[in-house]
């Protein structure tokens, strides 16, 4: 039998919530990787079936927009279904609910490329897998994009180095995507603490803290990162809007200035 939508509930753990009570935005990302895996599982192609065919599916793009932050108390209902397949690729959609009223918590986008485990090159998508999980054309519908006043002094930059750890690898060899998100956002946290302070909600001044959350985030996917590498993140305040503020970053490898990864964030006070 053809399946389209996979759905599945779930509850925050205790261990995935930050300091300011809520799950960060990779967290989130993880949900949506293991949502999508339980759903290639549940239409015929567990992982055991990827490894006999010498590949797997890797994410080139995500958009996702969180309604609002995602906390421990949150029952969640997740519904994720493929939008489309072509020959070397498929979109997926994702919308995360809260389960006792259904309220829309998140949606989520995501461009997923079909790949040779050993080259990580695209292949064909096998005729097997669109036939046993039909797509359903419906697509999230994203809020538009706050209207962003620029940063009176132009865009500031800020930079972050870290080193990507063997944990964080996957199956695959290479840095787990969602390992992305939590490094772009450790770099803004990181720029918040030295931004003047006429670009932060008065309140968070007056308290010596400043709290945001990434609300609506999109990230592609150039190259792959390996552990042991030597990263460069590049953060620069575009400009700042009713509610927050909003960020072009990148992430590439020392000494390279070839980009692995790039992204557009938006950021909203916690106040």
């Amino acid at each position: 039998m053809a399946i389209s939508h996979y759905t599945t509930s779930m509850c925050a753990r205790s261990y995935e919530i930050g300091r300011d009570g809520i799950i960060s935005a990779g967290t989130l990302l993880r949900y949506l990787e293991e949502l999508a895996t339980q759903a290639s599982a549940a239409a015929g192609f567990p992982h055991s079936w990827y490894e006999e065919h010498n590949s797997g599916w890797v994410v080139r793009q995500m958009t996702f927009e969180l309604h609002r932050p995602l906390a421990l108390a949150d029952r969640l209902f997740l519904d994720t279904w493929p939008a489309q397949y072509s020959r070397i690729q498929a979109y997926r959609e994702y919308t995360v609910s809260d389960e006792q009223n259904q309220h829309p918590l998140a949606i989520a986008h995501g461009h997923w490329v079909y790949v040779s485990r050993q080259q990580g090159l695209p292949i064909r998508v096998p005729a097997e897998i669109p036939e046993h999980a039909l797509a359903d054309p419906k697509m999230v519908q994203f809020s538009p994009l706050p209207a962003n006043t620029p940063a009176s002094d132009g865009p500031l930059t800020f930079e972050f180095s870290l080193t990507a750890r063997s944990y964080e690898a996957d199956s695959l060899g290479h840095i787990n995507n969602t390992i992305y998100m939590d490094w772009l956002e450790e770099a803004v946290h990181a720029a918040l603490a030295k931004l003047p302070a006429t670009y932060l909600p008065q309140p968070s001044v007056d308290q010596g803290r400043c709290v945001a959350f990434l609300q609506r985030g999109t990230i592609d996917y150039m190259k792959a990162s390996l552990p042991g590498d030597q990263l460069l993140i590049t953060s620069i305040l575009q400009g700042s809007y009713e509610r927050g503020l909003a960020w072009s970053q990148s992430i590439q490898r020392a000494p390279s200035t070839e980009p692995l990864v790039r992204a557009a964030t938006y950021w909203s006070w916690l106040l």
